[in-house]
């Protein structure tokens, strides 16, 4: 009877994020026993504080219950993200496997260190919120704001080019203490990451592999704010993905084609290839990720692999998720290479 309850239990688990409203029928139904049975146990698994309910009886969802935890700094030069982390912050994480700390204390340290360093900010605050599945960590200062900072810093046409060079990795505003890093691999490392600065939202979804930019004065933060989410399970570690990209070289970046998108326009044109393409000899191998991307032009094209590839002969540059269309234009251009 004990091993019943422990499986009825570990299914409420696994199956509450798709079922959060009827999560009491659909285990009863599995293990043919009444609703009522399967309330004890949703009972007790909310008398421990890893679920909650919310709303009436026949309206009632039940959620993974995530437990906040807020920290608010004012921004000095005596501010670090070292102590901030040992003092205030991994007591909320230690207890989760060593792979998973072990990200969280480079994404916080990477993130934490940008809003004292870059943001211009007199403040910067840190809220995790803990659930039993996954954890999320929120940073936000009240700073200039990244996408305007790398912008002007850069001379940058738009806010859309300074999405894809973050993307590319590299990029920081400080080449004299910094190397432009922590973005690109802290983006990779968490299951999502979300940018959110005065109207603009830049999100990477790990499993999805999924990158989305949009420009939205709704959803408007005048500073920046970054939020991480995490699986309190995940398998990956921090080293695979340095590894990944060439570690302490980091010679190896994966540029997301769909960001050079912008309301309905196409990909077609020589000047959006050499935006997409700036910087690119710092890099000794660049996988250009043509995912979601229906097609692009022959003039985008040829930049790219003919006119760049025969002034860098060095050069790798390799497509990747393309789809038929992408692929013949691309074909196309290789084989009038002179």
């Amino acid at each position: 009877m004990r091993l019943k309850n422990v499986a009825i239990r570990q299914f409420i688990i696994e199956n509450l994020p798709n079922h959060e409203s009827d999560i009491a029928s659909f285990t009863a139904k599995m293990f043919s026993m009444t609703v009522q049975g399967v309330n004890r146990h949703l009972k007790k698994l909310m008398d421990e504080n890893i679920i909650e309910a919310t709303g009436k009886t026949k309206g009632r969802k039940y959620n993974f219950k995530e437990i906040p935890c807020v920290y608010r700094y004012e921004i000095t030069d005596s501010l670090s993200e070292d102590v901030i982390w040992r003092r205030d912050i991994k007591q909320h994480l230690e207890h989760l496997p060593t792979n998973v700390l072990g990200i969280w204390e480079h994404c916080f340290s990477e993130i934490f260190n940008n809003a004292i360093e870059h943001s211009r900010g007199i403040s910067v605050s840190v809220i995790i919120y803990k659930s039993f599945l996954k954890t999320r960590m929120i940073i936000s200062d009240n700073g200039i704001g990244i996408f305007n900072n790398i912008r002007d810093t850069f001379h940058l046409q738009d806010n859309r080019e300074v999405a894809i060079e973050l993307a590319k990795g590299k990029m920081t505003t400080d080449k004299k203490n910094h190397t432009g890093e922590g973005i690109f691999f802290s983006s990779r490392m968490l299951d999502r990451f979300l940018i959110l600065s005065y109207g603009i939202s830049w999100i990477h979804d790990f499993d999805k592999a999924d990158w989305i930019f949009e420009e939205n004065s709704e959803s408007e933060y005048n500073g920046t704010r970054v939020a991480m989410e995490l699986s309190n399970a995940t398998q990956r570690t921090k080293q695979e993905i340095f590894d990944k990209y060439g570690e302490q070289a980091f010679n190896t970046t994966i540029i997301p084609v769909i960001l050079m998108t912008s309301n309905g326009d196409g990909i077609v044109s020589r000047s959006q290839a050499r935006r997409l393409l700036a910087r690119l000899e710092t890099f000794d191998k660049v996988f250009l990720d043509f995912r979601g991307v229906d097609s692009i032009g022959q003039a985008f094209a040829d930049e790219i692999f003919r006119v760049f590839t025969n002034a860098h002969p060095d050069a790798k540059i390799f497509p990747v998720n393309a789809n038929k269309a992408v692929e013949s234009m691309i074909l196309r251009t290789k084989n009038t290479r002179l």
